[in-house]
């Protein structure tokens, strides 16, 4: 769940459980014991990037033979805005940040997910996480990665433009 929906995710559960106190008891009131995980993105700019060319592009994910699987807006060509990446940089951050906080006030330690890690070998996070929540790993060597990466040579070349401008500001 992205940070952004997790207010009104908080606020329908209160719906649903109007005497649990507290967003943990909520959360296990509704769906049972739950093990949190987090997935986070070290990089930033690739972030920001990705949901810049998202918004601009419509395109927000491809299905793994690189067929369309969510279009939210008519294809439009990609633009470089580096007021939008830091913008998003920085929105990203923040909604992250959010997120430690919750997790900390909550007394929580989330099983934490890198992207790049899930990117780059998604069985072998799964593997990993199926094993925290104590099922068996090698579930994950029958899972077929749905997604393709969008990310691209544009935007590595938007990040380095924008590496190269925001350090010189």
């Amino acid at each position: 769940m992205q940070r952004s929906s997790f207010g009104f995710f908080i606020d329908q559960l209160s719906l649903l459980s109007p005497d649990a106190l507290g967003d943990v008891k909520r959360i296990e009131s509704v769906f049972g014991p739950t093990t949190f995980v987090h997935l986070s993105r070290k990089d930033r700019v690739a972030q920001a990037i990705s949901r810049v060319r998202a918004e601009q592009t419509g395109l927000w994910h491809r299905n793994a033979d690189g067929s369309v699987l969510e279009r939210q807006a008519p294809p439009k060509k990609p633009h470089y805005d580096p007021d939008a990446i830091a913008w998003h940089m920085k929105e990203l951050s923040a909604l992250d940040d959010e997120w430690e906080r919750w997790f900390e006030q909550n007394n929580l330690e989330p099983v934490r997910i890198a992207y790049d890690a899930l990117s780059e070998n998604p069985q072998k996070v799964l593997a990993e996480v199926l094993s925290e929540i104590e099922c068996d790993p090698t579930l994950a060597e029958r899972v077929e990665t749905p997604t393709a990466k969008l990310a691209d040579r544009e935007s590595q070349t938007w990040a380095q433009r924008f590496l190269g401008e925001y350090r010189q500001s």
